[in-house]
């Protein structure tokens, strides 16, 4: 009968020409670059639509060039010979290349003869055998493949160019010999009035594309069909029944049947339909490798499990024996998901003869299991329902009978006894993990004439926990883990409970010799004269808590579904009788932690207080070390102080309270340089360190030393932070024991360490705030002494005065050795105005000043208005500027700037020569504020002045009028007068010009110092001729307006007049 394949179309008009072109081209490729990534390439399957019908891939709608995602990657088929596909690619020849290439234009398709062992393209069904629908994710599973791109699928060294080499007459010598291999090997599909032979029949391309979808929707309208049926089924066994009846006759197998796992990796079968004169597999307790795989893992990597011919395919002899058994020669199994849980298989088999698997069979399959996962879900979850309240009841009965105790141990003991009672088995046994997952026996009942594991363990090293733990690898391995036979620690310590905390899931066996263990186990198992066995695991939250154990010890025991179902209860139950025995456990140790608590929230409020209240430490130290080592009854409670400049390598201890017996610590000096060099600033991180035995810790050998002196065995140390400064250590130790601390005292010598620390701060605090209000009103003292020199100095007469007062009275006020005034030149430069000085030193007036650095810095800080006060100038100043103040013997000093507005005008400073001095702040106020009030007393004293001389020229002016009112002489009074005005203004000349009629004139009087030319000549008056004056008539004296000239020169005046001027001297 004529296979119909998915290739055979309308080739020369139909869109998927292209398609196929590229499909065999990647083939071809693929084949000739490696032949296992040849079974790679797998088309999906056609789409569905709701009415049953199976659409088309060649419909004139679709262009191949339009999408080519669909193509995608899938695993190497289980079954496939590697052998077979080797010598296919050494056979391979060229006969490709002798097709007459007008084949092409005929418009019809050639069957091509050839012997089979020439066949070397194999067809494209069997090349793309396996496919996604049946893979986990179209039962929900976690994990499913992507689809890729035409691109994507080409071998990583196959180029473009090399595709496009393939011309399209190998194209079609491979179609056609592909459709000859698919003739003589395809068994599904065959389609009726098709005619059988050797391939001599023709048909044309349009009535192959219309049997195809004859076939295609035959096939849709089936499945359709039966997933109605299935719908329709309410009892499980009934919907598996009815699948692999309607399988067996559709597909025409010889056996279909499926499969149900009951542990892992092996199962029973549930529903067969098969031939007569096969072995019937109903009801067979088989492991999953009697399908060709070898773990249920497998089928999460591979969507379908294909063997064609088991005489082809490599298998293991026990996998071999198995087919063999049920006559198998050809099977295909596909995976039955329920959500991310493996529940079973879908399986047909040919036991007639080998069999090829078509694509459309496994898609079909694949929709299947699909539909049977939907309406498996119901029907499980009722039945599991079901069951479960069946076995809640019984196991209500055996607990019950359980003799209750409110010992846990003794309760499981009464328990197991009961279970092995309804188990009718030989042993039930509980086991226990500990923190470390290690773990022993604590609960057993055993049959008579059996060893009882409970005290063997204690006597036989090979059931110690170690031991036991050490063969639990090789059923963790059975079970699916990977362990690593060279590691010799214990596997569930290391895993952390290994697959029962994993999966949380009941391991069961029916006979230990059947199940494939390793000796180790076996040999482990045979201490506990153990045959078959279920082990539950009991949680406690989310940790494993431990394990129950049925164990058969006669013979080997089939397990049943409800007896390992009620296992499961009775870990769970048993968790929930641990939360509860817990429960009231921790409310016991809760009420006795509360009233801890509350005995220590009282003690330390009472010492919170107390260092509230205190301003001397170490008296509150003491106290508090006396009600801390009796609260927590411990050996000695002290308190260490490090040495402020010893890098915390050295201290004492200030205070401590310690049991009679014990040496005491107080006042005892320690020295531990490596605390300070590695540990110190832990410490003041907030690290605290508890130890329960010095000597089972790694501590260095100098500090336990340390500690041993003291007869220290456990101790407990928190810092005590003073600032940002560690200051010391609060001590708690335990000499006559270890000792275990509890977090709840931790935390209270926490509290209590940093209540000292508060207190510190609280201390520094209110220090602070006695130095502010010393210095508060020691700069109020200085301020009043400053009011009180200023008005000394108000009524102070004349610059030069007022310097010489204000520097002696300053000087006095202070006590020091010289106080000067600095002033500033335009340029920046300045120099020592005046100063008073307590005896003879160095002198600062008149001294050359280099380098002069406030020249350099326009001011320095003087001119941000900022005071400096130097103690000691080897210690506060740069090294350059003391070299220069000891050239002025100077040691310590403050000075202040003087403004003139907002312009540095100079500096007001205040020297110790004779050593260093602490200026407080009272002097320094002082000193600052006169700074501030320097000029404006300054210019008051110039006012002063100034008035007084204004004062004093009224008087003298008045006076020479009088005497020229009262003289007729006027030569005599001119010269008087000018005698008198000279020796007022204390200048070289005062002279009278007397103008003539034509507005020249001579000198009448004078009054000049010696050394000068006199400009009056009684015996022969010389006259004095002007142009300016003549030529104006005067000028602006004529007016009475007065001319005062500082420089001649700065004047603007002419030649002449100067030259006239010099004259005069």
């Amino acid at each position: 009968m004529t296979n119909i394949t998915w290739m055979f179309f309308d080739l020369d008009s139909s869109p998927m020409w292209q398609l196929i072109k590229q499909i065999k081209r990647i083939l071809h490729i693929s084949k000739q670059t490696n032949s296992e990534e040849l079974a790679k390439w797998r088309l999906p399957p056609p789409p569905i639509r709701g009415d049953g019908e199976m659409g088309r891939w060649g419909d004139g709608e679709m262009r191949a060039e339009e999408d080519l995602s669909f193509l995608e990657i899938s695993s190497q088929p289980v079954g496939s010979d590697p052998q077979e596909e080797q010598r296919g690619k050494g056979d391979k020849g060229g006969k490709g290349d002798k097709e007459d290439k007008e084949d092409r234009g005929d418009k019809e398709v050639k069957d091509i003869q050839q012997p089979p062992e020439e066949q070397d393209i194999p067809h494209a069904q069997e090349t793309l055998i396996n496919s996604s629908p049946s893979s986990p994710a179209s039962s929900a599973s976690p994990s499913s493949p992507s689809p890729q791109s035409p691109s994507q699928l080409l071998p990583a060294d196959v180029d473009q160019l090399d595709i496009e080499e393939l011309t399209e007459d190998i194209i079609m010598q491979e179609l056609k010999q592909s459709q000859h291999e698919s003739d003589n090997k395809s068994q599904f599909g065959q389609l009726p009035n098709h005619n059988q032979g050797n391939g001599s029949s023709k048909k044309s391309k349009t009535e192959l594309a219309a049997d195809l979808n004859q076939q295609l929707k035959s096939d849709r309208q089936w499945l359709f069909n039966l997933a109605s049926q299935m719908r329709e089924v309410d009892k499980l066994q009934n919907l598996c029944k009815l699948i692999v009846t309607k399988l067996h006759e559709y597909l025409q197998v010889d056996r279909a049947l499926i499969y149900r796992f009951q542990a892992h990796n092996v199962g029973t079968v549930v529903a067969e339909s098969m031939n007569t004169g096969y072995t019937p597999s109903l009801g067979e307790f088989l492991q999953i490798n009697a399908f060709g795989a070898e773990h249920q893992q497998d089928y999460k990597e591979k969507p379908v499990i294909v063997l064609n011919d088991i005489s082809q395919t490599v298998l293991t002899p026990h996998q071999l024996q198995l087919l063999e058994r049920f006559q198998v020669q050809a099977s295909l199994s596909l995976p039955i998901w329920l959500g991310e849980e493996l529940w079973g298989l879908l399986v047909v088999q040919q036991c007639s003869l080998p069999r090829q698997w078509q694509e459309a069979e496994i898609m079909l399959l694949s929709h299947i299991t699909t539909e049977l996962a939907l309406n498996l879900q119901p029907l499980e979850f009722s039945n599991r329902r079901q069951e479960l309240a069946k076995q809640e009841v019984i196991l209500g009965q055996i607990l019950e009978k359980t003799q209750p105790s409110s010992d846990t141990y003794t309760a499981l003991a009464n328990l197991a006894q009961e279970l092995r009672q309804y188990y009718r088995a030989d042993r039930v046994a509980f086991y226990r993990f500990y923190p470390d997952w290690s773990g022993e026996f604590i609960a057993e009942s055993v049959a008579a004439g059996w060893n009882e594991v409970l005290k063997q363990q204690h006597e036989d090293a090979s059931l110690t926990a170690k031991e036991r733990i050490n063969y639990d690898r090789c059923i963790i391995k059975d079970l699916g883990s990977a362990p690593n036979p060279d590691v010799t620690d214990t596997i569930l310590k290391e895993t952390q409970g290994g697959s029962y905390f994993q999966g949380k899931q009941l391991k069961q066996v029916d006979d230990i010799y059947a199940a494939g263990f390793s000796d180790c186990y076996i040999a482990a198992l045979e201490k506990y004269q153990a045959r078959a066995y279920m082990v539950a695991p009991i949680f406690y939250g989310d940790q494993l808590w431990g394990l129950v154990g049925v164990y058969q010890n006669s013979g080997p025991r089939r397990w049943q579904e409800t007896e390992s179902l009620l296992l499961s209860i009775v870990g769970n139950r048993i968790s929930t009788i641990l939360k509860q025995l817990d429960y009231l456990f921790q409310l016991q140790t809760q009420s006795e932690q509360l009233q801890k608590e509350s005995e220590q929230d009282r003690l330390l409020n009472k010492i919170v207080e107390r260092i509230l209240q205190s301003s001397e430490g170490e008296t509150i130290f003491q106290t508090t070390v006396r009600e801390v080592r009796r609260f927590l009854n411990a050996d000695r409670v002290a308190v260490l102080q490090f040495n402020p400049h010893s890098n915390h390598g050295e201290g004492k201890f200030i205070a401590e309270d310690v049991q009679v017996g014990y040496n005491s610590a107080l006042s005892a000096q320690v020295k531990d340089h490596c605390f300070g060099e590695n540990m110190a600033q832990l410490y003041l991180q907030g690290r605290h360190w508890a130890c329960s035995d010095i000597y089972q810790t790694e501590l260095p050998d100098c500090h336990i030393e340390i500690l041993a002196k003291f007869q220290v065995r456990a101790n407990l140390v928190t810092p005590l932070i003073k600032g940002d400064q560690l200051w010391g250590l609060l001590c708690i130790h335990q000499c006559g024991d270890s000792r275990e601390w509890q977090p709840s005292e931790i935390a209270f010598a926490k509290q209590i360490a940093r209540q000292f620390s508060l207190n510190f701060q609280k201390l520094k605090y209110t220090e602070q705030l006695q130095l502010q209000s010393e210095q508060i009103a020691r700069s109020a003292e200085g301020e009043r002494i400053a009011a009180t020199v200023l008005d000394k100095l108000r009524n102070t007469a004349g610059t030069s005065n007022f310097l010489q007062s204000v520097t002696r009275i300053i000087r006095q006020q202070l006590k020091c050795d010289r106080v000067a005034v600095y002033r500033f030149n335009p340029d920046g430069s300045g120099e020592y105005i005046v100063e008073s000085m307590s005896q003879t030193w160095v002198p600062l007036v008149g001294a050359t000043l280099e380098p002069d650095y406030l020249q350099q810095t326009q001011g320095g800080r003087y001119r941000h208005h900022e005071t400096l006060a130097v103690d000691d100038i080897h210690q506060d100043v740069c090294e350059g500027l003391a070299e220069f103040l000891e050239k002025f013997e100077i040691k310590a000093f403050i000075t202040v700037p003087i403004f003139q507005g907002e312009k540095l005008w100079g500096l007001l400073s205040a020297h110790q020569n004779s050593g260093p001095r602490h200026w407080n702040v009272a002097e320094v106020s002082m000193l600052a504020q006169i700074g501030r009030q320097f000029l404006a007393t300054l210019q008051q004293a110039e006012y002063l002045e100034q008035l007084t001389q204004v004062a004093e020229s009224e008087r003298l002016a008045f006076r020479m009028i009088q005497r020229i009112r009262q003289t007729s002489d006027t030569g005599s009074v001119f010269q008087s007068v000018t005698q008198e005005v000279r020796q007022r203004i204390k200048c070289d000349r005062i002279a009278v010009y007397r103008f003539s009629e034509d507005w020249s004139g001579t000198f009448v009087a004078e009054s000049v110092a010696s050394d000068w030319v006199k400009l009056v000549n009684s015996e022969s008056p010389k006259v004095w001729e002007d142009s300016y004056l003549q030529e104006h008539r005067g000028g602006q004296y004529r007016e009475n307006e007065s001319l005062v000239v500082d420089d001649i020169y700065q004047a603007g005046f002419s030649d002449c007049y100067l030259e006239l001027l010099e004259q005069f001297q």
